[in-house]
């Protein structure tokens, strides 16, 4: 009776081992793979949509006429976003934003009460009308509340004296709002408090020569986005073009939103503004890196 195995029983058996030993690893492999593919996509994806519903968001609420392209925050050479080339792959974007949150209003007990109102009486006797020509009178707007609500949403210390409004209708061009310290600011129109809940009062001079309409919008803060050449992009907020600030000036804030960002394209189509964002994942296991891209509309 033989008590060992004989060399080619050996060879056979060490031949299976490694035939089964390399199967396992393919299987290995391709679970560890698969696994890595879809954490990464689930990450790029959740990034992604985020991202891209955080800036429709934003954009939702700006003032149309406001919204600009350009490659620095001192770049004089800007252009408005409907004269740019289509499908620009712009480094900043920038717009001025209305102040949703104040107008949408407060729950004060027993109703949600706007605190500026949207509306201006231009048949009021105490308003623009009457010499010096300084007040317009805003009804149901509560000056008090609004100053209180700016700098609860500021952080770098706006207040109601920063503050503008946009009359819709106005004839505007894109110089008029005071963008990198250009322009006439003649589309916004910088106001204050003078104590009255109902009124607003001129930052600078008077009304005499300007067009007055029954509608407006309040603003405190403009907004960028900035992407830089290594694919950060950046949120900035709290500073007033109409003041000649920009998104690099002292006061202003900003928060880094998301790394690696590969393109940030927006189209402007009338009103509508479409924007893509594509943002890639570093990871080492993939040849040439991964990408995933998300498109939308902002009415």
């Amino acid at each position: 009776m033989r008590k060992a195995f004989t060399l080619l029983e050996l060879v056979f058996v060490i031949v299976i081992v490694g035939i089964v030993g390399n199967i396992g690893a393919d299987i290995f492999k391709s679970t560890y793979t698969s696994l890595i593919t879809s954490e990464i996509d689930n990450k790029i994806q959740t990034h992604t949509n985020l991202v891209s519903k955080q800036i429709a968001s934003l954009l939702e609420h700006r003032i149309k006429e406001t919204v600009i392209v350009s490659t620095s925050a001192t770049d004089v050479n800007f252009k408005a976003l409907n004269d740019a080339t289509a499908d620009i792959n712009a480094s900043v974007l920038e717009w001025i934003s209305i102040d949703h949150d104040g107008w949408r209003g407060r729950w004060n007990g027993t109703y949600n009460q706007p605190i500026w109102s949207g509306l201006i009486d231009v048949d009021d006797p105490a308003g623009w009308n009457v010499t010096p020509r300084n007040i317009l009178v805003s009804p149901e707007t509560n000056t008090t509340l609004l100053n209180q609500h700016i700098q609860s949403l500021s952080v770098g210390g706006s207040t109601i004296n920063n503050a503008a409004i946009f009359f819709i209708g106005a004839n505007s061009n894109i110089n008029s709002f005071g963008w990198h310290n250009g322009g006439d600011i003649s589309g916004l129109i910088a106001i204050n408090s003078n104590g009255v809940e109902n009124q607003f009062q001129a930052a600078v001079g008077n009304f005499i020569g300007r067009d007055i309409y029954e509608y407006y919008r309040l603003s405190w803060t403009a907004h960028a986005l900035v992407r830089s050449s290594n694919g950060d992009l950046t949120l900035f907020s709290d500073y007033q073009p109409w003041e000649g600030e920009n998104y690099n000036s002292a006061g202003s804030q900003s928060s880094l939103m998301v790394e690696n960002v590969e393109t940030l394209k927006f189209q402007s189509v009338g009103d509508i503004i479409k924007f893509q964002i594509c943002i890639s994942d570093d990871n080492l296991f993939f040849d040439g890196g991964y990408s995933y891209c998300k498109e939308k509309a902002v009415f």
